[in-house]
């Protein structure tokens, strides 16, 4: 600012918490005053000049007006895991050290499990609870310096695929009893339903086996899927074996000799059921 008269003028500020004054430079009629934003809102600057033997008092005003910044709140991108996932981290920076609150639209698929402020950057860690969709929103409250801002990013949590192990291969011999099948271990906690691969030779009904005939069967255990797995399967082979079977001759005649009869009856069963075939040797006094 210059003036005609001898420069004695004096600078004001109505508001120093938004604008602090200080001289720089000051000649017969100029000063040179600088301005420091301290924050945001309006200050009138007012210049005092005193009178003098020649010149009457004067005064002038300016209003400086100093708006919030924008905190440059910066944005994340969407994420996608999987259902058993470790915690992950995720990080905002921003030009201010006011708390971000993050909060999920859906706590049954993300938490936060905690936060952490740096000097230009605030991280969030996230713990994945179950698979689904949820998003999560950063929000920096409004302060007396700067405005306030929000950033989302959508989580997606795929459902996982289960672990099957236990289900282990069974032989059996023909003629065994029903039996029960040992379910596998899973760490999902889906039901299990079962398939045999030839009914006609074994049939299943829930977990009890029934064996028809020797042979091999594969049977399958099916877990069905729930709100954080797939549906998985897993498989064995059932080994039926023939069975042993015995023939049984009945008694011989013994009411007289033997030399005395022309025909004997020989009656021969077998514990399976089937025929029985009777041969006589070649050499033998008999013939069938």
């Amino acid at each position: 600012i210059t003036i005609a008269s001898p420069f004695t003028a004096t600078f004001t500020s109505s508001n120093t918490d938004v604008i602090a004054l200080s001289t720089t430079a000051t000649t017969t009629t100029s000063k040179t005053v600088s301005h420091t934003l301290a924050g945001a809102g309006t200050s009138i600057i007012t210049v005092s000049q005193a009178a003098d033997a020649n010149y009457n008092a004067a005064t002038v005003s300016y209003t400086v007006t100093v708006t919030k910044a924008d905190p440059n709140l910066s944005s994340i991108s969407d994420i996608t895991k999987t259902y058993g996932d470790a915690n992950d981290t995720v990080v905002n920076t921003l030009s201010t050290t006011t708390a971000i609150q993050y909060t999920s639209s859906n706590p049954s698929v993300v938490q936060i499990a905690s936060t952490e402020a740096g000097s230009d950057t605030q991280t969030a860690t996230l713990t994945f609870t179950g698979a689904g969709t949820a998003i999560v929103t950063a929000t920096l409250s409004e302060t007396a310096n700067y405005e306030s801002a929000t950033t989302s990013f959508t989580v997606t949590v795929n459902k996982a695929t289960p672990t099957l192990s236990g289900f282990v291969d069974i032989t059996k011999t023909y003629g065994d009893a029903d039996f029960s099948l040992v379910q596998p271990t899973s760490n999902s906690d889906g039901g299990f339903t079962y398939a045999s691969s030839n009914t006609a030779t074994a049939t299943i009904t829930g977990d009890t086996v029934s064996m028809s005939h020797s042979g091999n069967v594969v049977i399958t255990a099916t877990q069905a899927a729930n709100a954080n797995y797939n549906a998985g399967t897993i498989s064995l082979t059932l080994t039926i074996n023939k069975a042993s079977q015995s023939i049984s001759v009945d008694p011989l005649p013994s009411t007289k000799p033997l030399k005395d009869f022309t025909t004997i009856p020989l009656t021969a069963s077998s514990s399976s059921g089937n025929t029985v075939g009777i041969v006589i040797d070649n050499s033998s006094a008999g013939t069938l």
